[in-house]
C-alpha cells in the first residue's frame, strides 16, 4: 500500500499560489542531484521486465537513496519516501515557503531521528574545524599558549606561500 507526501502551500493562512511549473524546473535546474527521470525498468512479481513511463517525475539522489518527486496540481508529491526523503522534502518546502503533509492533510513533522542525526553531523562538522579546535585548546590550556600555537600555524601558512 502506498502512501505520498506532499509539498504544498494549501493550508497557509496567506493564501499562498501553487507551486508554478517554473519556480519547480528553477529548482530543478538549480540542484546537481536532481534529474529528469524518463523510464524506470523494475521486475514485476513474475519476475518479467516492466517500464514504468516516469515523463513527470524528477529523480532525486543517487542509488539506494534517490525517490521520485513530481509536480502535480501546484503540490510536489513524493510516494512512500523515506526518512532521508521527508528531511529532504523539508528542506525543499522551506525553501518554497510551503509546507509537508500527508495525504489526509495532516502536517507531516521531521522525524526526531532525523533532526538528530542532523544535528550529530553539524556537531561533527564544527568540531573538526581548525577554529573550533583552537577554541577548545583555549579552554584547557593558557591564553599564552594558544597564541604561540596560532602564530606557529600563521609561519606555516606564510612559508608555505613564499615557497610556491
Amino acid at each position: 500500500m502506498s502512501y505520498s507526501l506532499f509539498i504544498t502551500r494549501r493550508f497557509l493562512a496567506n493564501n499562498a499560489s501553487p507551486i508554478s511549473q517554473q519556480e519547480w524546473a528553477s529548482i530543478v535546474t538549480n540542484m546537481p542531484d536532481m534529474v529528469c527521470a524518463s523510464k524506470l525498468k523494475a521486475r514485476n512479481h513474475d519476475n518479467d521486465t516492466i517500464e514504468i513511463d516516469l515523463n513527470d517525475y524528477i529523480r532525486w539522489g543517487n542509488n539506494d537513496n534517490a525517490f521520485y518527486i513530481r509536480l502535480l496540481n501546484g503540490e510536489l508529491e513524493v510516494s512512500n519516501p523515506s526518512d532521508k526523503a521527508i528531511l529532504k522534502m523539508h528542506l525543499l518546502a522551506r525553501a518554497l515557503q510551503a509546507e509537508v503533509r500527508g495525504e489526509d492533510d495532516e502536517l507531516y513533522e521531521v522525524p526526531q531521528e532525523i533532526i538528530e542525526l542532523s544535528n550529530e553531523y553539524r556537531k561533527e562538522k564544527r568540531e573538526s574545524s581548525l577554529i573550533y579546535q583552537i577554541n577548545q585548546l583555549a579552554e584547557q590550556y593558557s591564553t599564552f599558549v594558544v597564541l604561540c600555537l596560532i602564530s606557529v600555524i600563521f609561519l606555516v601558512v606564510i612559508l608555505f606561500h613564499i615557497s610556491r
